[in-house]
């Protein structure tokens, strides 16, 4: 969220198709084993079926929103970095 500027409340009172939602949603079912439920319900995207058109629908998509390209190229920090 830091990486895009956005808040906890955003993931609330941001619309579920919002470029920047659908993004991280990507950019963390890439980089984790983040499930459809829990992308659902985390970043308030509507249900576990939905993630998953979503998700299709923007794989299918070319090319990369800015938003998915700022999360791709910034270098994801290890809990050790944040010590």
């Amino acid at each position: 969220l830091r990486r895009l500027g956005r808040t906890d409340r955003d993931l609330v009172t941001s619309p579920k198709v919002k470029t920047w939602k659908v993004a991280l949603a990507l950019f963390l079912k890439e980089r984790s084993q983040a499930s459809n439920p829990w992308l659902a319900s985390r970043l308030h995207l509507g249900g576990s079926k939905y993630v998953s058109h979503l998700l299709s629908v923007r794989r299918g998509a070319s090319p990369p929103t800015t938003e998915l390209q700022l999360l791709r190229k910034t270098p994801v920090s290890s809990a050790a970095d944040r010590e």
